[in-house]
């Protein structure tokens, strides 16, 4: 390495500082960037040291540092164009310019905008790709010109910048997963505790039945309640089978053409008896007799069928249940809305996630999984669709289910 403008004593001064710095480094995974910064600006003898972020042509101030008064605040973000590192970012190499007013590079928007006439910067690679920069920056040209020295130092910190984000990367996504995987373990328990619970009411209920069978005449009477009872354990399992294939991606998109008015209308048959039970008016409302829709039966259907249901479960005698049909913005719409005792706004936080529970009970104490809603919103994504709600309390509530008219190709 040879050193053009430096006394021997000096370059071996600098050449220390630069080991000492590189050896903490390298002891210290923890090591700031702020500290770097400060550190390295001032062995490269410039004012301004920059790490940035640059993404889709902007560029993002992450850490800046500055020997004097510094306009640069962290966090701001500027077109990279307006930035010498558009130059870097070019070259995929370390660009450094002594005296930018005396060189070619003089009508650049930085030189134009911020006068700054000293600069060298480097590339910062994360993940194999182009991250940012760190660059180091002077209004005034260097006296001493950059030579090979300064080059492999700001060269080898930005190697060493852009190990250290990968790490961080890495810690912070390893994180992430240790998170969903703590609220898996919870999840799971919560489960445990709901099996035990909800299977265990129904086949109690089986058990007395059977035992106080022999002393009732009515037989049809052990009959209806036997089979309530075994239509609320199956019904369970069949929202768990439901959620284990939805979160296992094991639920498959198979749209094929429907009429979205008649897609309505089966739905309400299903509820006709349910309804007329609770003395509730159940209605369709549509101004159409078909809308062609494109999408999935199966899921369609399921998730219309958990939204009714439940309209009718939280709503009283003498109150009506409303499912409307409607085309919009190349959409198909379908409200579900009910006069129930409504939902607030603490529920409503929580509405679409498993197992949850809302403050508002069953107005005939139906049986309730907590997966229903949560079901229908996993249903519509995979339909491209969308599930909105609107609700007061004491003035009732409506789902809104969305899906497209049409599949998208791919």
């Amino acid at each position: 390495m040879t050193i053009d403008h430096f006394s021997e004593k000096r370059a071996m001064v600098r050449m220390q500082q630069i080991f000492d710095l590189f050896t903490e480094l390298s002891a210290d995974q923890s090591y700031h960037f702020d500290k770097v910064l400060k550190r390295a600006t001032e062995l490269v003898e410039m004012d301004i040291g920059i790490i940035s972020h640059i993404d889709n042509s902007m560029y993002e101030v992450q850490e800046v540092f500055s020997t004097g008064e510094n306009m640069i605040e962290k966090g701001q973000s500027f077109s990279l164009d307006d930035t010498y590192c558009s130059l870097t970012f070019a070259s995929n190499n370390i660009v450094d310019l002594n005296h930018v007013g005396a060189s070619e590079h003089c009508s650049h928007p930085c030189y134009q905008n911020t006068q700054l006439e000293a600069y060298i910067g480097v590339p910062i690679v994360v993940n194999g790709k182009k991250y940012g920069t760190l660059n180091f920056s002077s209004p005034s040209p260097r006296k001493n010109h950059f030579n090979q020295f300064d080059r492999d130092f700001v060269l080898y910190l930005g190697q060493w910048l852009g190990q250290h984000i990968t790490r961080l990367e890495y810690e912070k996504k390893l994180s992430e997963k240790n998170k969903q995987l703590q609220e898996l373990l919870y999840e799971r328990e919560k489960l445990s505790s709901i099996l035990i619970h909800d299977l265990k009411a129904p086949l109690n209920n089986l058990s007395g039945l059977l035992d106080i069978s022999e002393s009732m005449t009515d037989e049809h009477v052990i009959s209806d309640m036997m089979k309530d009872s075994l239509n609320r354990a199956f019904g369970l399992i069949t929202d768990l089978q439901e959620v284990n294939q939805l979160e296992q991606g094991l639920t498959k998109f198979q749209p094929t053409v429907l009429n979205g008015v008649e897609i309505a209308e089966i739905i309400i048959s299903q509820f006709i008896n349910a309804s007329q039970q609770k003395k509730i008016n159940l209605v369709l409302l549509s101004i159409e007799e078909l809308i062609p829709v494109e999408s999935d039966m199966k899921l369609l259907c399921r998730s219309l069928n958990n939204l009714v249901s439940n309209a009718i479960k939280f709503s009283n005698a003498d109150s009506t249940v409303e499912l409307s049909v409607f085309q919009e913005n190349d959409h198909l719409h379908y409200r579900v809305k009910d006069q129930g005792p409504g939902i607030s706004q603490e529920d409503q936080k929580k509405l679409f996630k498993r197992f949850q529970r809302l403050s508002a009970k069953p107005t005939a104490n139906e049986h309730s999984s907590g997966l229903g809603l949560y079901i229908v919103k996993e249903n519509c994504k995979i339909m491209k669709g969308d599930i909105a709600v609107e609700s007061k309390i004491d003035h009732g509530t409506a789902f809104t289910l969305s899906i497209p008219l049409k599949v998208e190709s791919n």
